[in-house]
């Protein structure tokens, strides 16, 4: 594994910028695309692997939930990831159930979307929330003695190397 100390200073003085204006571009380049097929796609259109879609999604949902099952079990931090990951897939189930939905099963799948997914994507959502909060106030005290701020307000580390103070240096 690499130490801080050896990543080149060029390196950490481009990679932040280098990242957002990646992403700048990347969301403005996406958004252009979300038009373009707004306006280009056909308003029906017959999937081939219809069954393969539905299934492959519910089957990593499931890998997702056994997984995180695990992460709970073993209280392994990895568990705000999982639960965040998760969270998004029932977010994006619900959204595929109700805007593919026949007429005749539309009601069955805003249904099925309010009472299951939605509320279990609000749940992983804050109980990942909870637990990255609870595990950053701890390391905080744990690293600076003092109560630690909003993760609003926390910045993100750089990758230098952080040199705590220390009472035998003189």
């Amino acid at each position: 594994m690499r130490s801080h100390a050896s990543i080149p200073p060029q390196l950490v003085r481009h990679g932040r910028p280098l990242f957002l204006s990646t992403l700048v571009i990347s969301t403005t380049a996406l958004s252009a695309w979300t038009i373009f097929l707004e306006w280009k796609l056909p308003r029906t259109y017959v999937a081939e692997h219809w069954r393969l879609a539905w299934v492959g999604l519910d089957a990593v949902q499931v890998l997702a939930l056994f997984t995180l099952i695990w992460a709970a079990w073993k209280r392994r931090m990895v568990f705000a990831f999982i639960a965040v990951a998760t969270a998004t897939m029932f977010l994006i189930d619900a959204w595929f159930d109700v805007t593919t939905a026949r007429s005749g099963d539309f009601r069955q799948s805003v249904l099925e979307a309010f009472i299951v997914e939605l509320p279990a994507a609000l749940v992983l959502y804050r109980t990942a929330w909870v637990v990255i909060r609870r595990a950053q106030r701890s390391w905080y005290v744990a690293a600076f003695g003092t109560t630690a701020p909003s993760l609003w307000r926390l910045e993100v580390p750089s990758v230098d190397p952080v040199i705590a103070p220390s009472s035998d240096r003189e």
